[in-house]
C-alpha cells in the first residue's frame, strides 16, 4: 500500500483543483446574482412581474450559494495541501480529514467518482501499518529516501488473529 501514497496524492490534488474550480464558477454565478438583486433595488434594471424584489434576491442568493461555495473553496484548498504533504510521505491527519471529505464531496455530481476513490483508497491505505508507520516518519521530517528505506525493513507478521503485529 506505500505506493499508493503519492498516487493518493496526486488525486487528491486534482479532486482539489476540480473542487476550487466548480467552487470559483458558482462564486461567480452568487455575484451574479447578488449584483442583480442589488441593481433591482437600486433601479437601473427593471422589476419583470413575478420576480423576487431585489434585495430578496440578493440577500438569499448570497446566502444560499455563497455559504456552501465558501465551504466548496475550503474542502478544495485541504485536499490539496493533503496532495502535497502526501507526495512528501507527511501529513497523516490531515489525510484523515481530506479522505473523509471526499466521500461527502461525493455527493456533488462533479466529484463523485475521485471524490468515492480518494476516500476509499484513503481510509485503506490509512489503516495499513507501513503507511502509518511512513507517514509518522514523514511528520517527523525524515526525507523521502529515507523513509523508503526505513519502512522497506518494516514487516507485518500476521498474527493468530489476522489483524497482523509490525515489527521491525
Amino acid at each position: 500500500m506505500l505506493r499508493f501514497v503519492p498516487a493518493l496524492g496526486a488525486m487528491m490534488i486534482a479532486l482539489g483543483c476540480i473542487e476550487l474550480t466548480i467552487g470559483g464558477l458558482v462564486a461567480l454565478a452568487t455575484m451574479m446574482i447578488v449584483v442583480i438583486g442589488i441593481m433591482q433595488q437600486v433601479g437601473i434594471v427593471p422589476v419583470q412581474p413575478g420576480d423576487p424584489p431585489g434585495v430578496v434576491m440578493a440577500c438569499c442568493g448570497g446566502t444560499f450559494y455563497g455559504l456552501p461555495t465558501i465551504l466548496m473553496l475550503v474542502v478544495g484548498a485541504i485536499h490539496i495541501y493533503a496532495g502535497i504533504k502526501h507526495l512528501h510521505y507527511s501529513g497523516r491527519i490531515v489525510g484523515w480529514v481530506a479522505a473523509i471529505l471526499g466521500i461527502v464531496t461525493a455527493t456533488t455530481c462533479g466529484c463523485a467518482p475521485l471524490g468515492m476513490a480518494v476516500g476509499v483508497l484513503g481510509i485503506i491505505a490509512y489503516v495499513d501499518p507501513v503507511v502509518k508507520r511512513a507517514l509518522t516518519l514523514g511528520d517527523e521530517g525524515m526525507a523521502v529516501d529515507e523513509i523508503l528505506q526505513t519502512v522497506e525493513h518494516f514487516t507485518v507478521n500476521s498474527g493468530a488473529s489476522g489483524l497482523g503485529r509490525p515489527r521491525f
